[in-house]
Parts: C-alpha cells; structure tokens; sequence
C-alpha cells in the first residue's frame, strides 16, 4: 500500500467522505429515530457529531488505503444490515451491539 498515487489517495478519500457521511446518517438514525432490532430510538442523538465523525474516518481510512475502501464501506453496510435483521432472531439487544462490533472489527482486518 505504500506505492498508491496521490491521485488515487485523494479519490478514495473522497470517495470515502461521501458514504461516511451516510453511514453516519444511517447510524444515527438507527440509534436515535428508529432501530427495527433496537426499537424507536434511545438515545438522544445529534445528526451532525455522527455524520461529521463519520466522514472524516472513511476519508481518512480512503487516504490511507486507497481503493481498498470501497470494501470497507461495503463491509460497514453489510455490517449495518446484518444488525438490522439480527432482531428476527429473539437476540438481546446488548448481544446484537457485540455482534456488530465483531463484524466492523472482522471486515477491517479482512483489509490487512
């Protein structure tokens, strides 16, 4: 990964802050409006902290890796779906949260 061009970088990295951003939409949405595995939201969330958050981790991790985030990305979304429809399932909704870091975790070292 050393030898990526600055060109490529810098795309990722945009590429990158456009679906943060809706990933940290999705996120916040889950944890503060309505959760089909968590229920109607809990928490009392700001759009802006998740999504600006959000942004700036996928553009940097699209700065570092390069083209290799659309995987990531696409793993923050499966991710984000499989602990949509693990609530089918009679889960514990702490359990679930485990389950969803486990998948976050187990897609970024698939990068390494």
């Amino acid at each position: 990964m050393k030898n990526i061009p600055l060109s490529e970088r810098l795309a990722s990295a945009f590429i990158g802050a456009i679906f943060g951003a809706v990933i940290g939409f999705i996120v916040a949405w889950l944890l503060g409006v309505y959760s089909q595995t968590l229920g109607p939201g809990q928490f009392d969330v700001s759009m802006a902290p998740w999504v600006g958050t959000s942004t700036c981790i996928f553009a940097l991790i699209g700065l570092l890796i390069g083209q290799h985030i659309a995987t990531m990305i696409s793993n923050a979304f499966t991710a984000l779906l499989e602990f949509e429809t693990l609530g089918h399932y009679g889960l514990p909704s702490w359990w679930k949260f485990i389950v969803l870091l486990v998948i976050i975790g187990g897609g970024y070292l698939s990068l390494k």
